[in-house]
């Protein structure tokens, strides 16, 4: 077997998370965790627990499907309570308080003989003191000495094998959960004649079989007087393009730098007009907790749980940078801002809600810019339907279409959105829908 590959028992292990012991501290913060959270909220249960993890763990030491597979392990080793007769009114205990119960009793035996054997090392510490003060120890001084730093020395070694060991399972890990699955190769076989019975192709090899033939063909053809004459004809050089051509030419490159230049004109006012929504939401009274990337340090383990993270500088920061050039981009990034808080955060939490209302409140700012684009483009198709009646209705009503282009210029997208010009955008839709 290739040593690259691993078997699928192999590789779930890996991706599972690692398999190093779990203390008695990190069972017990699990169990307490899923009794709050329940057993299906993992991503609450991993948040949670993150802080209390032994020193030397991976990053992925709680991870969601790591905490669920240890949260089974401790179901399968735990008998569910059985209800007796009589105590119907009584409350019995779930699994989950039975774990945390048990674990609870396990870990206070621990903390006791942990206390124990530190009040031990702490008499013979002091013993020990007492007797090099004496002076009874002094020919043994260099042979203590000698004993601490080999011990030193030892648990120093032990403890960067135990990371080295760690970081190697951890990268393991990562490779196996980023490697691709293998696309099994088109097998082409050999004519007869060659050694090889067959070779593997890439999907891309095909076209350079064509290419071959081809070339193939083309020497071929060029073994023929006949052939050879028509492409010597083919080869020769064109005539010189002709002068009308050359204006038409022109012509064309002169309408794509106008489009161009229009086209730059209209992202620069839709550009203006976006940022009136983004300070429309920048001034929300929740904007504080959206305005700045989050960090670690405020929200612990925030970005192994959210793989996309946005607020609204980075929005800011996009549109001037041209990342962001539609509305719909725009809306994009804000409801992924919106999405991210509410994943993070559980139900109870006050970001929670706070992202919920103030996204209703930033939906409803960008249907209004929607809905006035949208009046925008009617007034234009009704221009352009109007244009087409002919040149004698044009010239006859040419001051009220100038009027018109200028109201429907993206120019006029501002005024339109702007909380002021309500009358006038009730006006435009009522002399609309008389012109249809």
């Amino acid at each position: 077997m290739c040593p690259f590959f691993t078997t699928s028992a192999e590789h779930k292990l890996l991706v599972i998370g690692p398999t190093e012991p779990w203390s008695v501290r990190e069972k017990l913060c699990l169990a307490t965790s899923v009794m709050k959270s329940g057993d299906q909220n993992w991503v609450s249960v991993s948040r949670a627990i993150k802080p209390f993890a032994e020193p030397g763990r991976p990053p992925d030491w709680f991870s969601q499907k790591h905490c669920a597979s240890k949260y089974s392990e401790l179901l399968e080793t735990t008998e569910a309570p059985k209800r007796k007769r009589g105590e119907k009114g009584e409350v019995v205990e779930t699994v989950e308080d039975v774990i945390v119960r048990r674990l609870t009793a396990e870990r206070i035996d621990e903390l006791k003989k942990l206390i124990k054997e530190t009040q031990e090392k702490h008499r013979t510490l002091k013993r020990e003191a007492e007797l090099i003060q004496a002076g009874h120890l002094d020919s043994k001084l260099e042979e203590l000495w000698e004993e601490i730093l080999q011990k030193k020395k030892q648990d120093e070694e032990e403890a960067e094998l135990k990371r080295k060991n760690t970081d190697a399972a951890y990268q393991a890990r990562q490779v196996a959960k980023s490697t691709p699955k293998r696309v099994p190769g088109v097998t082409m076989h050999s004519p007869s004649g060659c050694s090889s019975p067959g070779q593997d192709f890439s999907p891309g090899d095909p076209l350079e079989s064509l290419t071959l033939d081809l070339a193939s063909g083309h020497g071929s053809l060029l073994d023929d007087p006949t052939q050879k004459k028509l492409i010597g004809q083919k080869a020769t050089p064109p005539p010189s393009p002709l002068l009308s051509e050359l204006l038409k030419k022109g012509s064309i490159l002169a309408s794509n730098s106008r489009l161009d230049l229009e086209a730059l004109q209209a992202h620069k006012i839709w550009k203006k007009a976006i940022m009136l929504v983004w300070r429309a939401a920048a001034n929300h009274r929740y904007a504080n907790v959206f305005l700045q990337p989050v960090t670690d340090e405020i929200a612990p383990g925030y970005h192994s749980i959210v793989h996309r993270p946005m607020d609204l500088a980075t929005i800011k920061k996009n549109i001037e940078t041209g990342l962001i050039r539609t509305t719909a981009e725009f809306q994009r990034d804000i409801m992924l801002m919106f999405q991210n808080a509410v994943m993070y955060n559980s139900l109870d939490h006050d970001v929670y809600h706070m992202a919920l209302e103030m996204q209703r409140d930033v939906l409803e700012q960008i249907q209004q810019f929607l809905a006035t684009q949208l009046i925008m483009e009617t007034s234009e198709s009704g221009i352009s339907a109007k244009s087409l009646r002919g040149r004698e209705s044009t010239r006859k009503q040419d001051s009220t279409d100038k009027d018109t282009v200028s109201m429907s210029s993206p120019a006029f997208l501002l005024s339109l959105f702007d909380g002021g010009t309500r009358g006038r955008r009730c006006a435009i839709e009522a002399d609309l829908k008389m012109k249809k």
